[in-house]
């Protein structure tokens, strides 16, 4: 299984390199002379194309492409812009981490050791070489969605079943005027508020 990822063995070096590419001209292309001509002349260094190829700032002859000036040229949106290649780069990973940018090293390793052949050395060199681009973009402005990896909130019990009124209940007051015979038997009276009793209770128990 080949390397996925590429990576540097040099990682300060790199990150010098990266930083010297913000302030120099916009080259021709990006090759083993103008590494060199910006003082970077190991063999270790030839591998710094590679890696601005893979996120998409140099094409496969090595000229500049308008990502590269959009990320590198532009000190306003450039880290933003740069943080968006990043992403679509290693969308492998951001896909395992939405917020790949922010974990440690011992979940990188991870990811890219199960993703390549190669030993130790080349996967802390994948580790370090994604580390140094991030840290040269934004990525406040690209975040996708708000899901993060940690657990999932917990919702209400109440919202899996009916929905329910948060309006406060209705009070309705009635008031009943009878007029009643005039008459000095009791029975009376007594026969009449029985059976207003039994017509309420019966209409209660429906």
């Amino acid at each position: 299984m080949a390397a996925e990822y590429p990576y540097v063995l040099t990682p300060d070096a790199f990150r010098d390199f990266v930083t010297k590419l913000k302030t120099v001209g916009v080259p021709d292309k990006v090759n083993k002379q103008f590494i060199a001509s910006l003082g970077f002349k190991s063999s270790n260094h030839q591998k710094f194309p590679g890696v601005l190829k893979f996120v998409g700032l140099v094409d496969s002859a090595g000229k500049p492409t308008q990502e590269y000036r959009a990320a590198l040229r532009d000190p306003k949106s450039g880290p933003g812009a740069l943080a968006g290649y990043i992403r679509e780069a290693y969308s492998g990973l951001f896909d395992v981490y939405t917020d790949a940018h922010r974990k440690d090293d011992e979940a990188l390793r991870n990811f890219f050791a199960a993703r390549t052949d190669l030993g130790d050395r080349a996967v802390k060199a994948m580790v370090d070489t994604f580390q140094v681009l991030c840290s040269f973009a934004d990525f406040a402005g690209v975040e996708v969605g708000a899901a993060l990896d940690g657990p999932k909130p917990e919702v209400p019990a109440a919202a899996s079943g009916p929905a329910t009124s948060t309006m406060a209940p209705v009070v309705i007051n009635v008031n009943l005027q009878l007029e009643l015979p005039s008459t000095s038997d009791q029975s009376v009276y007594d026969a009449l508020f029985g059976a207003m009793a039994k017509h309420l209770l019966d209409r209660a128990r429906t």
